[in-house]
């Protein structure tokens, strides 16, 4: 098995709020304090949920160490930052769909979430019609079924410099970022732990963006790293993916577009096409593949290799 990624403490800054930046548009929430004050940085607010009410559009909610519990909708332009991810936990329970939910936006408005573990028995972040979320620094662990799920055409995600520990399985399958019915994730310094397909792009118009992805269980699964389906379109750059069945599966007329791609000790293909899918890939590394570097069948599929 390997060692997990978890939260460094060297970043958390002093307490309680560590490096966030005071401004009249910031309301202070601390779990810690006996009863709510009126979100001031000397009385604060105690849950999320209060924060939420009584920040302003494009203000801050700023969070200090502490267990936050089951939290709701996002539904305007705001930013969640944690004093760090090693400190501040948003903790879902089975009342919600996922630990944090992002709809029904304004055009042109994006919520920030930064520097906060993401934690619970759903989903740790669902994007649904109009849902849009830039996550920095977030770790999401100890969730089920999946990470960020994104599941609207308008729906889009960037996750950046995060990790997406542990997922449990639901009948036997789990993703760490799935995009869905057109949605659109970047993922950009990010690492992927968990079993079960790492990222996946399923139908047109839906697209994944990979620059500097890492997708490596703890422990050897059988699932896939990368998974590009139903006309979806996928581009990666510096992409790694280890101890899965396949690299990237690419099928039913899926798209991928590989630059720089690293695939190591997997069960079966380093990557795998078929079903009139294309895929482009230069500079790509198999090592230690249980069948084929590459397998492509099916009339219509397409596949060229360059530098391979």
């Amino acid at each position: 098995e390997q060692a997990r990624c978890v939260p460094d403490p060297a970043l958390c800054g002093e307490a309680p709020f560590g490096d966030i930046v005071a401004g009249e548009d910031v309301v202070y929430v601390d779990a810690s304090v006996a009863t709510a004050g009126d979100g001031s940085l000397s009385a604060p607010l105690k849950t999320l949920q209060q924060g939420l009410a009584a920040v302003s559009v494009g203000g801050t909610v700023a969070l200090a160490s502490g267990v936050y519990g089951a939290t709701g909708q996002i539904t305007q332009s705001v930013t969640i930052a944690g004093r760090c991810a090693h400190e501040v936990v948003l903790e879902g329970d089975e009342s919600t769909a996922a630990t944090l939910e992002v709809a029904q936006l304004i055009v042109g408005d994006s919520p920030v979430v930064r520097d906060v573990t993401l934690r619970g028995p759903t989903v740790g972040v669902w994007l649904v019609a109009g849902g849009r979320l830039l996550a920095e620094r977030v770790y999401a662990d100890g969730l089920s079924e999946g990470g960020f799920l994104l599941n609207h055409a308008d729906s889009e995600l960037v996750l950046r410099d995060s990790v997406i520990g542990s997922i449990a399985l639901v009948n036997g399958s789990s993703v760490g970022v799935g995009a869905l019915l057109g949605a659109k994730a970047t993922l950009e310094g990010v690492r992927i732990e968990a079993q079960g397909e790492g990222v996946l792009a399923s139908q047109q118009g839906s697209t994944a963006e990979l620059d500097h992805v890492l997708i490596q269980p703890v422990a050897s699964d059988l699932a896939t790293g990368l998974v590009v389906v139903q006309g979806a379109v996928a581009r990666g750059r510096e992409l790694t993916v280890r101890n899965k069945r396949i690299g990237a599966l690419v099928f039913n007329f899926g798209q991928a577009d590989l630059d720089g791609v690293l695939v190591e000790d997997v069960w079966d293909d380093g990557i795998q096409l078929h079903g009139g899918s294309s895929v482009v890939a230069s500079g790509l590394v198999v090592i230690r593949p249980g069948r084929f570097g590459v397998s492509a069948s099916e009339a219509g599929t397409r596949l060229r290799l360059a530098g391979a």
